[in-house]
């Protein structure tokens, strides 16, 4: 971030570099929200190894869930960044 201000590249220089600030955020939400996700999937899996059974269909479901969520990032953020270099 330092960097960025050093360089002269500030929120309200220009409609870029604010989208480029705003982008960067979205992204670190993004990863952050999967993240969390994992980590749930993680904490449930080590909870539940002596039970497996009684949890399996939701177990599948949850990773199921996490699954879609990590390909519509993949695809939303290579578009993204598509339209992005388009629009330059």
């Amino acid at each position: 971030m330092r960097q960025l201000l050093g360089e002269g590249i500030y929120l309200r220089n220009n409609p870029h570099s604010s989208l480029f600030y705003v982008v960067t955020g979205a992204h670190a939400l993004h990863l952050l929200g999967g993240m969390a996700a994992l980590f749930y999937l993680l904490i449930r899996a080590s909870m539940a190894m002596s039970d497996v059974r009684v949890e399996l269909g939701r177990q599948q479901t949850l990773v199921r869930v996490s699954t879609l969520y990590w390909h519509f990032l993949y695809g939303l953020w290579i578009v993204l960044f598509a339209l992005l270099l388009i629009w330059k």
